[in-house]
């Protein structure tokens, strides 16, 4: 993606891409008994498994079909900070799911989640685990913990060692950890990024603390939210660039070294009047050329954007001061949308919110896309078999 270096945040404008929808074909919708929030999505073999706010702190997993209940597990005994699939290369089995949770753990379990069975395994650090990845390989699982005691702790565990870590990274953060990212190709790649303003990407098979350190970026205000902006082969090394996110409501790109790019200020500014207006940052995802839900000319990074009403849309950035409406979903969430998933095999768009609401969204437009799910998962199921 093309951007330009700028000094400071420019004033940016919103316009109307050339295939923007705002309807997105046959929707279904599952609604909570209780008044929890869903915070966290994830993607399985055949359901998709959504975390509740606390004080439930359960996980619902979803039939893919239907968008029906199958199970309900209470998962943690604090809140539930993320959810994540197991690569399909992992030792811990194709498509387990993880969580992570305030008490410290991070929990494994099998795809196929039974109402009183417990965690496969589980990784245990003293302090709250608030953001966790495992790396593309499935061998190594990193966690980034809550400020205590004045560290914050970056802990490193082999996946077939659960019961020790590695390794444990006291110096790369002095606040909370807010995320951890693997690189989704090269594994020796670690980003982090955390409250105290830094970026950092590290090699996580180094144990020495002075020698992982690769490159640091200092935004100077405390990040929420950070992920790759383009795992593809671009830049010196291949890593691509990095997208941030910070709690003022503005968003920032980074080339590979952690140089800022462009700061794009507070994005909820720009709007189209009586059509869109953003008021809080949902999430961001790198897709590339020939992905429905990115522009037909190009891929890059799309930001899922929020309105107090319960809609959400998918905005990218056209240059260093355009921004470009491509999709909104309207008209099922009666609040805060909390978290998207883009299911990009069945092309799906899966939203969850604190209107104790999961609805499901067909990108392809068809009508009829519960039959076209359960044929695909029924051949998954065959070629696993």
């Amino acid at each position: 993606m093309d951007v330009l270096m700028f000094d400071s945040p420019s004033e940016i404008s919103l316009v109307l891409s050339r295939s923007f929808s705002s309807s997105l074909g046959h929707r279904q919708t599952f609604l909570s008994t209780g008044k929890d929030y869903f915070v966290h999505l994830e993607s399985l073999t055949s359901t998709y498994a959504a975390a509740l706010s606390a004080p439930s702190n359960s996980i619902t997993l979803l039939d893919k079909g239907r968008l029906s209940a199958v199970v309900t597990v209470n998962a943690h005994n604090d809140s539930i900070t993320s959810l994540k699939s197991s690569p399909s290369s992992s030792n811990l089995g194709q498509r387990a799911l993880l969580s992570s949770g305030r008490d410290g753990l991070v929990k494994v379990w099998d795809d196929r989640i039974e109402e009183k069975s417990g965690a496969v395994l589980e990784f245990k650090d003293e302090r709250a685990i608030l953001t966790f990845d495992i790396s593309a390989n499935g061998t190594s699982l990193v966690a980034g913990t809550e400020h205590s005691e004045e560290e914050a702790h970056i802990v490193f565990w082999d996946v077939r060692s659960p019961s020790h870590a590695t390794h444990i990274n006291t110096t790369a953060h002095s606040d909370d950890i807010s995320t951890i990212r693997f690189h989704p190709r090269i594994t020796q790649l670690l980003l982090s990024a955390s409250t105290d303003g830094l970026l950092c990407l590290t090699d996580p098979r180094e144990e020495d603390e002075n020698e992982s350190g690769l490159h640091v970026g200092n935004w100077g205000c405390s990040i929420s939210n950070a992920g790759w902006a383009d795992p593809g082969p671009s830049g010196p090394s291949g890593a691509g660039g990095v997208w941030a996110h910070s709690d003022m409501q503005t968003v920032s790109l980074w080339n590979e070294e952690l140089d800022l790019v462009h700061d794009y200020g507070d994005i909820r500014k720009p709007r189209i009047e009586g059509l869109w207006e953003s008021d809080y940052f949902i999430d961001a995802i790198w897709l590339g050329n020939g992905s429905p839900l990115a522009p037909s000319s190009t891929g890059g990074v799309g930001l899922w954007m929020g309105s107090n009403r319960g809609d959400a849309a998918l905005v990218f950035a056209q240059d260093a001061h355009k921004l470009k409406l491509e999709r909104a979903l309207k008209g099922s969430h009666s609040d805060v949308v909390r978290s998207i998933l883009w299911d990009m095999k069945h092309s799906i768009i899966i939203t969850g919110g604190e209107d104790s609401r999961v609805s499901a969204w067909s990108v392809s437009g068809d009508q009829t896309f519960e039959k076209n799910i359960r044929g695909s998962i029924d051949v998954d199921e065959a070629t696993q078999d």
